[in-house]
């Protein structure tokens, strides 16, 4: 396999690995983009791909042992051994960078119950206010959340249903905003709804080893994006 730089029709450039082992064939395309700093990050993700495709990973120490007794391991693997975990993963690291300062929610909490204008510009404050009413960007937001989050409709009567309702919203759309400020400053070529699609594949291996009743954990190989991703944020 070798990696490919394709030029398009509108100026972008595809990064794509290329298997030519029995007839020309596309294996995966990377992305593509106009912007030469990307199009070399794609170009390095594609060699990261091509190198994981080729090693051979055993799951037993000695080969000789044979594939009796791989089979014999898989199927005494049940499905509460299997869990996702991508999830856990990323998005607990994101929620805890994030982190909580006592000092601003108390500074906060002085305005609760108040609705107040802060603005730069010498307009009135009746052209402020109705200008305040053009919230396309609150109503973005609110479609993030219904759309990539999928946030349910909100059913609840009990006031600290509907406010926890609400904070569980905010906070999750916080960390899906967090997210994208990691990937663009990490200059990876994902986007936050191909992560979020990335963490529902990563698994980890619960199983005991005879003679030890510590349950372990086995994080389970990650692919090249996965990879990526956990790398950025641990």
């Amino acid at each position: 396999m070798f990696v490919r730089k394709k030029k398009n029709r509108s100026g972008s450039v595809s990064v794509q690995v290329i298997d030519k082992s029995k007839a020309y064939k596309v294996v995966k395309t990377i992305g593509l983009s106009k912007n030469p700093e990307q199009i070399s990050r794609m170009f390095e993700l594609a060699k990261l791909f091509i190198d994981h495709q080729s090693k051979q990973y055993s799951l037993l120490p000695q080969e000789q042992q044979g594939n009796a007794a791989v089979l014999d391991f898989v199927r005494n693997v049940q499905n509460s051994h299997v869990r996702t975990v991508g999830p856990e993963l990323i998005f607990d690291k994101i929620f805890d960078q994030i982190g909580f300062d006592e000092t601003k929610i108390a500074q906060a909490a002085r305005w609760d119950g108040l609705k107040g204008y802060l603005t730069n510009t010498n307009h009135s404050p009746e052209l402020v206010i109705e200008t305040y009413g053009q919230l396309w960007h609150v109503e973005k937001a609110f479609r993030i959340s219904k759309t990539d989050l999928r946030i349910r409709p909100m059913y609840h009567y009990r006031r600290r249903r509907i406010e926890a309702h609400v904070l569980i919203a905010f906070v999750a759309y916080t960390v899906y905003k967090e997210l994208e400020r990691q990937l663009a400053k990490g200059q990876l070529p994902i986007s936050p709804q191909r992560a979020v699609e990335l963490t529902q594949t990563m698994y980890e291996l619960r199983f005991e080893l005879p003679n030890d009743p510590e349950v372990q954990h086995v994080l389970l190989k990650m692919d090249t994006e996965q990879q990526m991703l956990y790398d950025l944020l641990y």
